[in-house]
């Protein structure tokens, strides 16, 4: 079994290829600077998808389109016969901007094009970087600015969960569900974990794990804006 890695050079990427080696799998990292053309597919079972242009203020419509559709896209030449493990985001649920009609678009990709491959399995993430956050928050209640923070209850998954679970699927093939991993927090909680609560406020209730009866569902605000 040869695995392909794309986007090796992210954070996602590298803790996976780190992991599936660490367990004696064979790892093909590959990243922008490569070319698809020149590797040897023929002994490439599974593909791993992590490749993707993430939110940032200063990415264009364009790059999100070149780093999510059009790569993908061509990625899927090659793809035929091989099973093939793509991420999607949870953030699709309640938020919409170009970002997430970008990974909505791959997704729809890739199920059109189901029948191409071995196995197909989309993965929706969840928070997995939450840490940057919370320091700017404990770093301006320490300077005396008092900040708001909402309750913002939201799913988490760190990047090493996340690589053992794309091991533990691709060599135990069990019938596990990357949703049952799924840690919930609230902003508020973690940030007092950090600072006295007296530095800052307490805001409103923000549900984004958006949880149901065990049922996954669309956040309100978000179906009010798509109905207008």
């Amino acid at each position: 079994m040869r695995i392909l890695v794309t986007g090796a050079r992210g954070q996602l990427g590298r803790e996976i290829v780190q992991c599936l080696r660490s367990h004696g799998l064979e790892v093909i990292p590959y990243s922008h600077s490569m070319q698809l053309s020149e590797l040897d597919w023929c002994d490439i079972t599974v593909i791993v998808n992590c490749a993707a242009v993430i939110p940032s203020n200063s990415i264009t419509k364009n790059q999100y389109l070149d780093g999510n559709i059009v790569f993908l896209q061509n990625l899927l030449k090659y793809s035929k016969g091989k099973t093939f493990i793509h991420f999607s985001t949870f953030s699709e649920l309640y938020k919409s901007d170009f970002y997430q009609l970008s990974k909505m678009m791959a997704n729809s990709l890739l199920l059109i094009n189901s029948h191409i491959f071995k196995g197909l399995t989309i993965l929706p993430l969840p928070t997995l970087e939450d840490d940057s956050l919370i320091e700017k928050i404990v770093g301006s209640a320490s300077a005396g600015l008092m900040p708001k923070v909402y309750r913002l209850k939201y799913n988490y998954m760190s990047f090493k969960s996340v690589a053992y679970f794309v091991k533990d699927m691709i060599t135990e093939n069990d019938n596990i569900k990357i949703t049952d991993l799924y840690e919930k927090k609230d902003l508020y909680d973690e940030v007092i974990k950090r600072i006295d609560a007296s530095y800052i406020i307490e805001g409103e209730v923000i549900d984004r794990t958006l949880l149901d009866n065990g049922v996954y569902h669309i956040m309100p605000d978000l179906l009010e804006s798509l109905s207008k």
